[in-house]
């Protein structure tokens, strides 16, 4: 079940105060109407009923999805709750728990794109492969690009020439973003190559470039 918590909070511009519903848990089988209002991001922003201001509400939230097996867990503060954490993994069953992928963000941009990779039947630690050979190469072909830039997943499509994976670029202190699109080939040929690297994590990992990192690192020590 989805587990929420009402509440009362201000406006940070005109400083009214209006109610505010926190979503702790989100199961999408039950409530598939709160998965798209999470994907649009409704449910963690305040639009303030008397001025209008949109203002982002940071809290954490456990993101379940039964029929995929996808347990994602925002937590702004980097760590999910240890005792939480133990009393999830108690409470299914060894049958279920052996299916279930675990994974842990820090705001909601790498929630979105979690879901998106697992929606699309995508492996997020070769997206994250994926991403970092990109963002290398992005760099080379553009000098004046910040090292904070964000690459994100985004969709599939299917094109004339095949299968294309398509990706979000978000640059600090510039508010219009770029898109790019990579064939699924390279997708594909990084299985290929990390597929021994690939261990499976159930500690709730935070997957993400420095994670991709160290897969590179582990790649490169092999092959020596």
């Amino acid at each position: 079940m989805s587990v929420t918590q009402p509440a009362r909070l201000s406006c940070p511009h005109c400083d009214h105060t209006q109610n505010f519903v926190y979503w702790q848990s989100i199961n999408v089988k039950i409530d598939p109407s709160a998965k798209e209002d999470l994907l649009q991001r409704k449910l963690h922003t305040m639009e303030c009923e008397r001025c209008g201001t949109i203002t982002p509400i940071s809290y954490t939230t456990l993101y379940h999805d039964m029929e995929e097996g996808v347990m994602i867990w925002l937590c702004p503060d980097g760590e999910p709750p240890l005792k939480d954490k133990e009393e999830i993994m108690e409470s299914l069953p060894p049958a279920l728990l052996h299916r279930y992928q675990f994974r842990t963000v820090v705001n909601m941009n790498e929630l979105i794109e979690k879901i998106r990779c697992f929606d699309d039947g995508l492996d997020d630690r070769v997206v994250e492969l994926v991403k970092l050979l990109t963002f290398q190469q992005l760099i080379k072909q553009n000098p004046e690009m910040s090292e904070e830039t964000q690459l994100y997943y985004s969709d599939t499509s299917r094109e004339k020439t095949g299968y294309h994976l398509h990706f979000v670029i978000m640059r600090p202190g510039v508010q219009q973003s770029k898109t790019f699109a990579i064939p699924r080939s390279v997708y594909e040929s990084i299985i290929v190559d990390f597929k021994k690297h690939l261990l499976d994590d159930s500690n709730w990992p935070h997957i993400d470039k420095h994670f991709a990192a160290q897969l590179f690192q582990l790649f490169h020590q092999s092959v020596k």
